[in-house]
């Protein structure tokens, strides 16, 4: 290792077992940096260590038509016998020239703790040893993204595609997610996981905390938005305002919120460490609002600091109760609230008209049939079931008021238990549907 000081024999020191990492401290009792040992020339050394590791960083990984094909990211399995390689002695495969660690024994110690982690999180394990506690409730919605991947039945190894350091104690690698298909190789996702030692091993945390820390802050009326560019102050002061008085009209107190406005889809998958996501960031621009650490913080990637759509949707998915929930009106709950039906901006007005356009065009149409078939039915490219039970919501909240309304969400998931209670608050019940909505939308 040259300047780094003396080379490491890939096995480990003389005298310790092979793969086994060398203790975290020397003999004197000093920490040991995680990436090799600093020589007399260790700064300088580590310098261009680190520019070197820049210019993989650069590399053109994003242009992945270009550059990477999936066969070349997902290598065919190993064959049995002594050429088999390290994707089958160690257990995970690498992109050409990728290493978890420029010194041996900690790039085997780093490999091995993955894939435990990996293997825990297939297994759905109760109390992971490589997976912290605290970064799976605080990052949720990433651990299921990535649980999801790695459960995944025509799933094939991930790829290691590159790791380098980041402090002196830390990694960062990249893997690349994919599967069979059809006879083709497909990505699936390219996935960020921070490396951190812990006793004589690694946990494996979502690197958004370290994402998001360049990033400015606000605070409102109790709601902190992190933005990286300018703040609408103004529609900040709206999302502020609506929250606090959603729960006030619930009878619940209003807790710290952290809003993350990120400029983009794009932009907010890559602080959450998903580089690269088949389901999402390749087609859309904006979108989605997602609630996450516990309700503590919301974000969204859309570049609007008052998206109200999906937070109420996501309030009720984390607060108790949450598995009673019966969806469709959760979400007509939402649209009613926030006076917003995803990207379009779409509110009860516009949506009511669009259901009188429907009517005008198709006479003969039955709105409790078009509620029945679910996402198979849509007008305007918006989702029947979901605007009717807007409608719904509409109604119950006038007649009965939001705590009613909630206790209505949390119905259940069956459809029958829904109308029985709807039926009891204002009446409608599912064979007085197709009138009910007549009703709503009339002029």
């Amino acid at each position: 290792m040259g300047s780094r000081g003396r080379a490491v024999p890939r096995g480990g020191p003389p005298g310790r077992a092979q793969g086994v990492p060398r203790p975290r401290h020397d003999s004197a009792g000093r920490a040991r940096p995680l990436h090799g040992e600093r020589g007399p020339n260790g700064p300088a050394a580590n310098a261009r260590v680190r520019g070197a590791y820049a210019s993989a960083m650069h590399a053109p990984i994003a242009l992945l038509g270009l550059y990477l094909t999936a066969a070349s990211i997902f290598p065919p399995p190993a064959q049995p016998g002594p050429a088999a390689g390290r994707a089958a002695s160690h257990g995970l495969p690498r992109n050409p020239g990728a290493s978890f660690s420029e010194d041996p024994a900690l790039d085997a110690a780093l490999e091995r703790a993955l894939v435990q982690a990996l293997a825990e999180v297939r297994a759905e394990t109760e109390r992971p040893r490589h997976l912290s506690a605290a970064d799976l409730k605080r990052n949720a919605f990433f651990h299921r993204r990535l649980a999801r991947l790695v459960a995944a039945e025509d799933a094939r190894t991930p790829t290691l595609l590159k790791g380098h350091p980041v402090g002196e104690d830390r990694a960062l690698l990249t893997l690349a997610f994919g599967a069979e298909r059809d006879g083709h190789l497909a990505l699936d996702a390219i996935v960020e996981l921070e490396a951190r030692p812990t006793g004589d091993s690694f946990v494996f945390v979502c690197p958004f905390e370290r994402n998001i820390r360049h990033l400015s802050r606000t605070r409102i009326a109790g709601t902190t938005f992190v933005h990286p560019g300018p703040l609408d102050e103004d529609a900040a002061r709206g999302f502020a305002g609506f929250r606090t008085a959603f729960a006030l009209e619930a009878g619940a107190e209003t807790e710290p919120l952290t809003y993350f406005c990120f400029p983009s889809l794009d932009a907010l998958l890559r602080a959450y460490g998903l580089v690269f996501d088949r389901r999402r960031c390749n087609f859309l621009e904006h979108d989605l609002g997602i609630l996450d650490d516990g309700g503590r913080r919301f974000a969204t990637g859309t570049d609007d600091p008052d998206r109200r759509f999906e937070f109420v949707r996501e309030v009720l998915g984390v607060a108790p109760g949450a598995e009673t929930l019966y969806g469709p009106f959760a979400t007509g709950l939402d649209v009613c609230v926030s006076d917003c039906y995803g990207l379009s901006g779409a509110g009860l007005a516009t949506l009511k008209a669009q259901f009188r356009e429907e009517l005008a065009r198709r006479p003969d149409i039955d709105f409790a049939e078009e509620f029945r078939k679910g996402r198979g039915s849509s007008i305007h490219r918006h989702f029947t079931h979901f605007v009717i039970c807007a409608f719904l919501a509409e109604r119950v909240l006038a007649e009965r008021g939001t705590v009613a309304a909630l206790e209505l969400a949390r119905s259940g998931p069956e459809r029958a238990t829904f109308f029985q209670r709807l039926a009891a608050l204002v009446g409608i019940d599912e064979a007085g549907l197709h009138a009910a909505v007549l009703e709503a939308i009339a002029d």
